[in-house]
């Protein structure tokens, strides 16, 4: 059960990115999504805090492992790019890669809801089973563990279209 909240997070995402840009209230030429500004405000909104945040956890477990024996086996790059400085920072690049699709799937949901909403089911439905003959195949822990398939914005679009449509709606 609270493995849901991940779900309903992506969601709402999609939701309120959706309403923003869909409201009534605006105008047909505010309706469209000025991709400079929508990029910028969002790096500026989040990276800072990440970067901070994931530097500070990475840096500290890197310093703390003769003191705690634990090894820390990724690098820079994956601790960043990959939000493995700490497993709860999975999450950020994730959103980042959302904020990157929005505009296509906004887009594309507004043309034709349904179809988008089924793609996106049948996307998220066959990564997933991907996924799974991976883990299965391979063991848990190998290469396609839990946090590693949650940083893919495959992994979670349903959710997130579903947030878009019920803006939308």
């Amino acid at each position: 059960v609270l493995r849901f909240c991940v779900p309903l997070f992506i969601a709402l995402s999609g939701f309120g990115l959706a309403a923003k840009y869909s409201s009534s209230r605006l105008s047909e030429m505010d309706q469209k999504i000025d991709l400079k500004d929508f990029y910028t405000r969002r790096v500026l909104k989040l990276l800072p805090q990440y970067l901070f945040w994931a530097l500070s956890l990475y840096s500290f477990l890197l310093l703390a492992q003769p003191i705690t024996g634990e090894i820390v086996h990724y690098n820079f790059f994956q601790a960043i790019f990959l939000g493995r400085a700490d497993y709860h920072l999975y999450f950020v690049p994730l959103i980042f890669q959302f904020y990157l699709l929005f505009p296509l799937l906004f887009w594309v949901t507004k043309k034709n809801l349904w179809a988008t909403l089924f793609v996106s089911l049948l996307v998220q439905t066959c990564v997933f089973y991907i996924i799974g003959l991976k883990t299965e195949s391979s063991g848990y822990n190998e290469p396609w563990n839990d946090q590693r398939q949650y940083i893919l914005a495959i992994s979670w679009v349903f959710y997130f279209v579903l947030g878009i449509i019920l803006a939308l709606r």
